[in-house]
């Protein structure tokens, strides 16, 4: 891997292939790379315990800081995703948060923007 300093897991959901992401970024920390995830957190706490030792990153995607609407859009729950966040964070994972922009469901959107 001449000039590669990370790999990440974007695009698709790594969590849905955490077997894979899980022996990668161990794979990478051993050969020096720098590792991150881009997910939508939606991940349980004891896989995110077992991957954070070798994730320095966590990009989370939230679309929307509204219960009812991770609910109904998004089939998930809003606390579990904070939940992660502050789990990451508390385990020495770098955490980036980003709240997307929903067209036409603007009301609980660019409420809120920070760094855990």
């Amino acid at each position: 891997m001449v000039g590669c300093q990370s790999v990440s897991w974007t695009y698709n959901e790594p969590t849905v292939w955490y077997e894979y992401t899980y022996n990668g970024a161990k794979f990478g920390k051993e050969a020096g790379l720098g590792t991150s995830y881009v997910t939508n957190g939606y991940i349980t706490p004891e896989a995110l315990e077992q991957i954070a030792p070798y994730l320095d990153a966590f990009s989370v995607d939230i679309k929307s800081f509204s219960e009812a609407f991770h609910r109904e859009i998004c089939g998930a729950k809003l606390v579990s995703v904070l939940e992660a966040c502050l789990l990451a964070k508390q385990l020495g994972v770098h955490v980036e948060v980003v709240n997307l922009i929903t067209l036409g469901r603007f009301k609980y959107n660019l409420i809120l923007f920070y760094t855990v």
